[in-house]
């Protein structure tokens, strides 16, 4: 199999896994001789079928079945009415832009083709232009751990699926992956699952030997009304229903409380190294409008569907103090009290530039810069509608560049 045909069935399998009936296409494999009945993995497979980890390395072994195994896996899929599935495999290539395109956001809104995530390397370790700033410490392998939540389908029929979604978390997998990051993800959490998600990540001991983090959420979301930008914006878990609110049978989950976590109190082994936190989410019904008019979008919202538009480290030593709050990056892909827009067939906006940008230029650029050129190019994503999005950073203590220099570790000595 070639190189292109792995990697489209390393890109598609979280889909795979999510949306293939294994009882249906597995007959098709055998017969398609993309396996035989007597390979040594299938009495391992047969024992537990009904079970992700199953489908996901039945889906990964075909890349090892020989020459013709993406054309039979195609054959296959078509076979066992996974033909959505088989359509995206096979269009892949011509329907994906290539890094090197680096003008994604011009055709954000309408566009049907998958970003192709191929980071650009670094080849020397950067260092900051100015003598008074200094950088963190970027040169670990892995260079630093990474916390992906994508929350999708949601249990109360208020709440539409945020199906594009899916796209989001590949992107965000292969970026950091190729990147040179260790990567959990996780799906469809409850408010209480993300909160004990995220403090049992912020406990591994792993981050003691890494040089940063990145916590990187993506749901529905909503502002419930509070008075300070901090405490304003709630990350709905999948089993949030707008209509229980008052009964508190769900447990709320806001990105304050994601923040806290990441304190050097709460997680020493990060205290001195930069923590970015991304929140992919709505953080309120407004709506905010501009006077350019462009392209018909097809548009969704990270709100609920009740929405209704609005015009309106370097290490340091044992004895010397660390702030609780520092070392802190906040991005969020939206203003406060305003609606997050994605791409119904690609994933969101910010999400899809922030890919683009850093697979493009993080060879190069410090985080800040980064974000600067991902909302530079935001803002010239303008809905029919006028509707568009800024992107709302916040420092909290931030005070170092941060170079992720992609693809070059430092070396270890021999003992």
């Amino acid at each position: 199999m070639n190189v292109k045909d792995r990697q489209k069935i390393d890109f598609y399998c979280d889909i795979a896994v999510r949306t293939i009936n294994i009882m249906n296409l597995w007959p098709k494999l055998i017969e398609n001789k993309i396996f035989n009945i007597d390979d040594v993995n299938i009495s391992t497979w047969k024992k537990n079928f009904d079970k992700e980890e199953t489908v996901k390395n039945i889906w990964l072994t075909i890349k090892t079945r020989g020459p013709s195994a993406f054309q039979n896996l195609l054959l296959s899929l078509r076979q066992s009415n996974h033909e959505e599935l088989a359509d995206q495999l096979d269009e892949h290539t011509k329907n994906s832009f290539e890094f090197n395109n680096d003008n994604y956001f011009s055709e954000i809104l309408s566009t049907e083709k998958h970003l192709w995530i191929n980071v650009k390397k670094s080849d020397k370790f950067a260092n900051s232009p100015y003598d008074l700033i200094k950088c963190y410490q970027m040169t670990s392998n892995p260079r630093g751990l990474v916390l992906i939540i994508t929350n999708i389908d949601y249990k109360s029929d208020l709440e539409k699926p945020r199906t594009s979604a899916i796209h989001d978390q590949i992107n965000l997998f292969h970026l950091f992956h190729q990147m040179g990051f260790s990567i959990e993800k996780h799906c469809d959490l409850t408010g209480q699952e993300i909160k004990d998600c995220v403090k049992s990540f912020s406990k591994r001991e792993e981050l003691q030997y890494v040089d940063s983090c990145f916590i990187i959420v993506s749901s529905h979301g909503s502002g419930p009304g509070r008075k300070g930008e901090e405490y304003c914006t709630e990350i709905k878990g999948v089993d949030d229903d707008y209509m229980d609110h008052m009964s508190h049978e769900h447990t709320k989950v806001f990105c304050s409380d994601i923040i806290e976590c990441f304190t050097s109190t709460a997680c020493p082994y990060l205290a001195g190294k930069p923590k970015v936190f991304i929140f992919q989410l709505c953080r309120g019904t407004k709506t905010q409008t501009t006077t350019i008019r462009k392209t018909m979008p097809k548009r969704v919202t990270d709100s609920s569907q009740y929405y209704v538009p609005k015009n309106n480290s370097d290490s340091s030593s044992k004895n010397e103090g660390t702030r609780n709050y520092s070392d802190m990056l906040i991005a969020y892909a939206t203003l406060p009290g305003h609606v997050a827009f994605r791409n119904a067939v690609t994933g969101s906006w910010f999400i899809l530039i922030f890919c683009e940008v850093f697979m493009n230029h993080a060879c190069e650029h410090h985080i800040c810069d980064l974000f600067k050129i991902v909302d530079s190019r935001l803002r010239k994503v303008t809905s029919t509608e006028n509707y568009c999005q800024t992107v709302s950073v916040e420092c909290k203590g931030f005070y170092k560049h941060c170079y992720i220099n992609p693809g070059i570790f430092e070396e270890k000595e021999e003992k």
